[in-house]
This record gives C-alpha cells, sequence and structure tokens, in this order.
C-alpha cells in the first residue's frame, strides 16, 4: 500500500514516534505480547521511512506500506491522542504548534483507514 505523506506530517510523525517509542514498546507488550517484536519492528521501520522521506526534502512523497505497517501507524496515532485526552493538564499547555501537528497526525490517520479500507 502506498500512503501519500506532506513533508509537515512527515516532521510530526518523526517527532513525535521518536519520543514515544518507550510508550509505544510498553503498550505493544501489553496488546501483543506474542508478537511484540513483529509489532516493534513495523514501528522502527516507519520511523525509519518516515527520516528518509525528510533526509529527501520533497514537500510531497510516498511511504510504501504493508498491512502490519498502516495497522502500526494507526495504533500509534490513537495511542498519542489517546494520552492527550487523558492528560487534562497537557492538554491546557498545548499550543497552536501542538495542535497543528495534532491535526497533521489525524489526517494521517484518516488516510491509513481509507487504504485499509480500499484493500479489503
Amino acid at each position: 500500500m502506498i500512503l501519500a505523506i506532506q513533508k509537515q506530517e512527515a516532521a510530526a510523525m518523526s517527532l513525535h514516534m521518536s519520543i514515544m517509542r518507550k510508550s509505544i514498546r510498553n503498550m505493544l507488550k501489553k496488546r501483543y505480547s506474542m508478537q511484540k517484536k513483529e509489532w516493534l519492528s513495523s514501528f522502527d521501520y516507519l520511523v525509519t521511512s518516515v527520516r528518509d522521506f525528510l533526509e529527501i526534502g520533497q514537500e510531497f512523497g510516498q511511504l510504501n506500506l504493508n498491512i502490519r505497517d498502516v495497522e502500526m501507524l494507526q495504533e500509534f496515532i490513537r495511542a498519542y491522542q489517546q494520552q492527550i485526552e487523558l492528560n487534562k493538564q497537557l492538554q491546557k499547555q498545548l499550543t497552536a504548534a501542538d495542535k497543528e501537528q495534532l491535526e497533521l497526525l489525524t489526517a494521517v490517520q484518516i488516510r491509513c483507514k481509507e487504504l485499509m479500507k480500499n484493500d479489503s
């Protein structure tokens, strides 16, 4: 599957995926204990793919993903959104830039859902 991506979306993904890797690893351990390594490998592949895209310096591009990668990306964005929703103090501290990044990640999540829908 090919996910169309913008430079701003890739930057937001790279930043937040790098920050949340430990949290994601713990989440995967709880949810997918038997397949944790495969899911974490997919997460690392996503981080690498996004960073590679950013290094190219193009405004728009594509990520080649398999079903597991798309599902992992959706899991990550969902976990990130839930973390913000649960932490009221964090919600109060969100700046306009933080809200913009959250909107960018939500846009990626919507496109992931469309990819999954079209693939089935």
